[in-house]
């Protein structure tokens, strides 16, 4: 590990990203999850814009309803890495 850095170690070619053991997100699949996760995340961020401007909760719970739905792939990948191991 670097004593400016703890995240970087120095290998062969300089300083590199430290191994972390965390998702492998080099997989096509498992950024397409990523990107679905995160688009439900702002999709609530939307939905409570929306129930401050109308002043209603039907824009959140529908936000809600689709984030939960986008997380599901991201569950999938992690429940696949894991059950590689």
């Amino acid at each position: 590990m670097s004593a400016t850095n703890p995240g970087l170690f120095r290998g062969p070619q300089g300083l590199e990203p430290a191994q972390t053991g965390g998702m492998n997100t080099t997989s096509p699949s498992r950024r397409r999850a990523l990107r679905l996760y995160a688009l439900g995340q702002a999709l609530v961020v939307a939905g409570a814009a929306g129930t401050a401007a109308w002043h209603s909760y039907l824009p959140l719970a529908l936000a809600g309803s689709a984030a939960l739905m986008l997380t599901a792939p991201l569950v999938r990948a992690i429940a696949a890495g894991a059950s590689r191991r």
